[in-house]
């Protein structure tokens, strides 16, 4: 009732310590090659670090621009919790959009530039996960708190671009090779009836 995206045959499988796991190749050949859209959680306190650029790029390596939402979390505790002017948090916040761009376009060449504006957000998932389960989510006063209303947009636009992306892929997954068989089957079909058309023009010529 509190995400709807869950009511569809959904599995979300949370990858191990990307810094400690010791064969991640494997579990990446395991888990990841048939997976549809990939969540990179950023913390927003600090920048993304070379660990997580190496399971990304890994991952990058074994499927085919594999498609990355970059969700820089915490973003509250970031940008307002240092009481910044709103130019201060600006600025940082565009730091963070531009390191994010440089790593999806320049990096790892999964997208676009355009296209990767609309795979990075900045969010607090503890303020939605704090106002979806309170039961008098008015009175929630991380509801009240600055910028809530930019974090909870940026975090629903997210899941909505998320929600259409999984559907696209899931959809161009489940039909692309049922389509494929079925063109070629027809194809043959087709050659089949030219083949016969041109026998029965030669029969009716003798």
């Amino acid at each position: 009732q509190k995400c709807p995206i869950l009511k569809h045959d959904i599995k979300i499988v949370d990858s191990p310590g990307i810094d400690v796991t010791p064969d991640i190749d494997a579990w990446i050949q395991k888990y990841c090659l048939d997976a549809d859209v990939f969540v990179f959680v950023a913390n927003a306190e600090s920048t993304i670090n070379q660990a997580e650029k190496n399971f990304f790029q890994t991952v990058a390596k074994h499927v085919s621009k594999p498609n990355i939402f970059i969700l820089n979390n915490r973003w509250d505790m970031a940008a307002w919790n240092m009481e910044w002017h709103s130019e201060e948090r600006e600025a940082v916040q565009q730091q963070h959009r531009e390191r994010c761009l440089e790593f999806l376009v320049d990096e790892l060449g999964v997208c676009s530039r355009s296209e990767a504006t609309e795979r990075i957000f900045f969010v607090s998932a503890k303020e939605v996960y704090q106002y979806r389960t309170s039961k008098n989510p008015d009175q929630n006063i991380q509801r009240r708190a600055d910028g809530w209303n930019e974090r909870l947009n940026n975090f629903q636009k997210f899941e909505r671009l998320f929600s259409h992306c999984l559907s696209r892929s899931a959809v161009e997954t489940r039909f692309s090779e049922p389509a494929k068989t079925v063109s070629k089957i027809t194809e043959e079909l087709s050659a089949n009836f030219n083949r016969v058309l041109e026998l029965c023009q030669e029969n009716s010529i003798i």
